[in-house]
């Protein structure tokens, strides 16, 4: 399919969900598009660019798919949204990406 128009994305994001980004040109993704895309897959996460993820977006996704950290910038990985990616990671594999300032503080 080749996607010329926002309203086109748009209809391929809520339609095909999976990886729905990853198809779309860079040009017609917009903060709107990928905040649907992520909410309905948390995986989408990976395709958003730079400049347009957001806290919001990195925490909706890795609440969904603690996997999803992978994909959050450092400068937007804040104390709760590392907490979250490490209880929903149940063998824990996010620790490795939490940033250091957040590694010795107490949780509890």
């Amino acid at each position: 399919m080749n996607i010329t128009t926002e309203e086109e994305a748009l209809e391929s994001v809520k339609k095909d969900g999976d990886r729905a980004l990853k198809y779309i040109p860079e040009e017609l993704k917009t903060e709107k598009l990928c905040h649907i895309a992520v909410e309905q897959n948390a995986r989408e996460l990976e395709y958003v660019p730079k400049p347009l993820k957001t806290e919001k977006h990195c925490y909706i996704a890795v609440n969904n798919n603690g996997e999803s950290f992978l994909h959050v910038p450092d400068k937007l990985k804040t104390i709760e949204i590392c907490f979250i990616a490490i209880i929903q990671n149940s063998y824990s594999s996010a620790i490795k990406y939490v940033p250091e300032k957040y590694k010795k503080m107490r949780l509890t």
